[in-house]
């Protein structure tokens, strides 16, 4: 199930938002920053969303391509997503094309998790990191990466 998300609350002068479930049916978990926008998908969810309501999904990537940090955080493996789907006839090609093209049309990059742990430490280490050249950048550290970074 996704959920929307709301925050407010101050870190290294960059508001966030905090993970707080709001209605259960808008369909979109995310998390929005001055600067970044997230989106996390379960597999049926975007599935649902690649297909029944299309439409509304796509509008919702272009208003994440305005961010300058976008993430769309889908909790299935990528071989999940490629893999038959049990309940329907939709094509796993086809949600795959889907994601390539809204990372190469709407440059939003998306990340595959097999669980939505997992999905949340991608999204706290992504939170990290832009925060943190956010910081480098604002103290004219400048905005590069060492040895130890990765």
């Amino acid at each position: 199930m996704k959920c929307q998300k709301n925050f407010t609350q101050e870190c290294q002068g960059i508001s966030h938002k905090r993970w707080n479930a709001a209605d259960p049916k808008t369909h979109t978990l995310t998390l929005r920053v001055s600067t970044m926008l997230l989106s996390e998908e379960d597999l049926s969810d975007l599935v649902h969303s690649c297909t029944v309501e299309r439409t509304a999904f796509i509008n919702r990537l272009r208003l994440m391509s305005r961010y300058a940090h976008r993430l769309l955080v889908v909790t299935s493996a990528l071989s999940q997503v490629k893999s038959p789907y049990v309940h329907g006839s939709i094509d796993p090609n086809r949600t795959t094309q889907f994601l390539v093209a809204v990372l190469a049309g709407l440059h939003v990059p998306f990340v595959c998790s097999e669980t939505h742990e997992l999905g949340e430490e991608l999204v706290g280490s992504y939170l990290y990191q832009v925060h943190l050249y956010h910081w480098l950048e604002s103290n004219d550290y400048g905005r590069f990466l060492s040895d130890n970074d990765i």
